[in-house]
């Protein structure tokens, strides 16, 4: 432990005297300590859980003790991000740094997804003269010439999306080593050179996959001689969820059965594979599958479904589909694993002739790629039902020119202990860390999500931000009038309306958060036409153009104001005179329509568990401390949070939410911003005045009132106590039984009239309730 301690803090020093401009932090120090104690060969501990506060420099925190154990105990690393830009930054500035300092020669690779490469037989063919848009003809004479080697990241330009199809190929259409221009592809020579890397900065996908593929996957990843960072963790077990959901839309699916027997014989003709062709045509599982998934879409089409905004669902209760609906999924899968093993025999056999016309070759295995993940789909979504695994099973019926569309959609609820088998139970050592890994305050619900409740090998550390948020901002609890739930939510929401010009018009810079597009474009449409031009509404542009016009504005001496939704609650970055003030206009809690947290909430009740306590309130603690944390970006950063639902100050749970957001001094006052009293001095823009330009001083605002120090609440401190021996089993608070706990009930049902739970498990269909007042 003393040697590998060493090497750390001799890595650090190096670093600081290497690195012009780099001082370390105490912040960094502690998360540094913490990392050393895990990844230590002879430690109890092989985990390390660490929430690290904004500002602290997570990656110096975990790159030191993780390239100081992996040199030591001869492992790969494996760093894995949530974001392209992070895991850039990594590989070209923060990695390269480290080592250099140091004086070390490590091979460092970066993994990215194959869509994020062109693909060279595409490009090869497009610039022969294929077919294409002028932007993929561009780019395909820049690769035949050199001048650039097919990271997309690496464009010149934006591509869109049709462009990206054209010149990308990544399903079942890639021919891996059989492509003539396999030496050549972006995408497998990046992988390449990860497998031998010693260091891989990967994203969470590509090192899930890789982590569940029995050779490694795409970045060859071993876990027993590896040490895995998750960056950005809180969400490894939504893209595992994600990874493992199926998708079956029932109507491009037929369209596709319909016409895929004519297209296939086709490209064999096209090869002179004749016989082959006339095999297909006859072969009579192609009616059978077309018939049995028309059978399937008027079954589903029968169902009764409920109004969820641009959609309509039908949630299955417990997964339970109907079995006439399961017996055209069985029969279904039957016909296309018929026709799977015919067209993968028929390509083997004929192989000399496909291989020597690639684009064919790439056509046809896709196509047998389509038909084997579509009797996989559909025999996975028959044996729901008999799986006692949690998940969500529903139809989504959406509309079309082409008329109605339906989709047979399952996603796993629980994937903890997938995450134990494929990661903690192999791995050699690993550091997690976010800035919000806690839910109010504490680390149980992580752990549950992931899999490390019950472990004894896990470290957990909270460290705390370097910013002085007692000094550089306050959160204002605005005294409102109504509560956004029952009769008073059409109340609230015009209360809100009303109300939001007082609050971002005296700022010259303000993201205010709405929790639904409909609320969002509600108050856009009210905003006084004097005010309206000021404002970006995330619905208009996307996420990098609304970033660079709300930064042009503030830049000519503007005021910006952004209008948006969840989405820019987290990973947004807008430091110093870009965002002054943040409005959250209401607390969001999981949506009361959503079927995955329908069947989560049914699931937990039907276990005598509470879906408040479990899951609506920490999931709304996590994204209101992602939403505060948008303000203080840097040490010089100044404003104000104001949250407009009172429910933080009427609810009991109300104090517990507020206790796990960053320690900014927390007010309750109606009086305007005035961002004088941190220090800055701005005159008033109440008359659309010109804010203050850059270096001059003005008059503070006139009609600007310190608040009330009556109202003044007492400062949270950021260092919560934790104890993991305080965890219960299963990483969750004991509170079931307790209808009333935290002023909501416990669950939302949407069919009353059916029993929700198993026979003599859980509570029965006398005990169901209305949806929570908290929605």
């Amino acid at each position: 432990m003393n040697q590998q301690r060493q090497d750390a803090w001799g890595m650090l020093e190096a670093l600081e005297k290497g690195l012009k401009g780099f001082s370390s932090r105490n912040e960094q120090r502690a998360m540094i300590s913490s990392g050393v104690m895990a990844l230590n060969a002879d430690s109890d501990e092989k985990i390390a859980v660490i929430e690290a506060g904004t500002g602290t420099g997570k990656s110096i925190g975990y790159l030191v003790p993780s390239i100081a154990a992996a040199i030591k105990d001869k492992k790969k690393l494996i760093i894995s991000t949530g974001t392209v830009a992070l895991q850039h930054q990594l590989w070209s500035r923060d990695i390269p740094a480290l080592l250099e300092a140091n004086n070390l020669s490590l091979k460092v690779a970066l993994a990215k997804g194959r869509s994020r490469y062109a693909c060279s037989l595409k490009l090869r063919h497009i610039s022969a003269g294929g077919p294409a848009s002028a932007a993929a003809k561009r780019m395909a004479e820049r690769y035949v010439g050199g001048a650039w080697k097919g990271d997309l990241d690496e464009w010149s330009s934006t591509l869109d999306q049709q462009t990206r199809q054209e010149v990308t190929e990544t399903g079942p259409g890639c021919l891996r080593r059989k492509c003539p221009n396999f030496a050549e592809c972006a995408a497998f020579n990046a992988r390449g050179e990860a497998a031998a890397a010693d260091i891989v900065v990967s994203n969470h996908a590509l090192t899930l996959l890789s982590l569940s593929s029995p050779q490694g996957g795409p970045i060859g990843i071993k876990p027993e001689e590896s040490i895995v960072v998750f960056d950005e963790a809180h969400h490894i077990d939504s893209v595992l969820k994600d990874s493992q959901s199926i998708d079956l839309n029932i109507n491009a699916q037929t369209r596709w059965a319909e016409q895929a027997a004519t297209k296939i014989a086709l490209m064999f003709e096209s090869a002179g594979s004749n016989r082959a062709a006339q095999e297909i045509k006859g072969l009579r599982a192609w009616d059978g599958l077309i018939d049995q998934m028309r059978l399937l879409g008027e079954r589903v089409q029968s169902l009764k479904y409920q109004s969820t905004g641009d959609a309509h669902i039908h949630r299955f209760r417990n997964s339970k589909a109907p079995d006439h609906i399961t017996a055209a999924l069985k029969q279904a899968s039957g016909s296309a694993s018929a026709i799977a093993v015919t067209l993968d025999r028929l390509i083997e056999q004929h192989q000399s002739k496909i291989d020597s016309a690639p684009v064919i070759a790439s056509q046809l295995r896709s196509a047998l790629e389509r038909i084997y993940t579509l009797g996989g789909s559909t025999e996975s979504l028959s044996k729901a039902v008999e799986e006692n695994s949690p998940k969500a099973l529903w139809v989504e019926k959406t509309a079309s020119r082409e008329g109605d569309g339906y989709s047979i959609k399952q996603k796993p609820l629980d994937v903890s202990k997938k995450m134990q088998g494929i990661l903690w139970d192999k791995v050699h050592a690993s550091i997690v860390t976010s800035a919000t890994i806690t839910a109010l305050g504490e680390f149980d619900d992580f752990s549950r999500r992931v899999g490390l409740a019950d472990r004894k090998d896990v470290i957990y550390k909270r460290v705390g931000s370097p910013f002085d948020y007692q000094r550089q901002g306050e959160i204002n609890l605005l005294p409102m009038n109504a509560e956004p739930q029952g009769k008073a939510a059409r109340e609230f929401e015009e209360e809100v309306i009303r109300r939001l010009p007082e609050q971002f018009r005296q700022t010259r810079s303000a993201l205010v958060l709405f929790t639904s597009r409909g609320m969002m474009l509600r108050a856009l449409k009210a905003i006084p036409p004097e005010l309206r031009k000021g404002v970006l509404s995330q619905d208009d542009f996307g996420k990098r153009e609304l970033l660079d016009r709300h930064k042009l504005a503030i830049n000519s001496g503007q005021y910006s104001t952004i209008f948006g939704l969840a989405s820019l609650a987290e990973g947004l970055d807008l430091p110093g005179k870009y965002l002054e003030h943040v409005v959250i206009t209401k607390l969001q809690f999981g949506s009361p329509e959503d079927p995955v947290f329908q069947a989560h909430s049914e699931y937990l009740e039907c276990h005598n568990r509470n879906p408040f306590a479990e899951l609506s309130l920490p999931d709304a603690s996590t994204k209101l401390v992602q939403a505060v944390g948008r303000l203080i970006r840097t040490v010089d950063d100044i404003g104000r949070v104001t949250i407009m639902d009172k429910r933080i100050t009427t609810k009991r749970y109300g104090k517990q939410l507020l206790k796990a957001l960053p320690p900014l001094k927390v007010v309750s006052t109606n009086d305007p911003v005035d961002l004088s009293r941190f220090g800055v001095q701005c005159e008033d823009r109440s008359q659309l005045a010109e804010p203050c330009p850059a270096g001059e001083a003005v008059t503070p605002l006139a009609n600007a009132k310190p608040a009330p120090q009556s109202q003044a609440w007492q400062p949270f401190s950021d260092e919560l106590p934790f104890t993991p021996a305080s965890r219960k089993a299963g990483g969750a608070r004991k509170t079931a039984g307790k209808a009333n706990a935290l002023d909501a009930p416990p669950s939302i049902l949407d069919e009353p009239a059916v029993t929700p739970c198993e026979s003599g498990s859980g509570r029965q269909s006398g005990d169901l309730m209305a949806p929570p007042s908290i929605f």
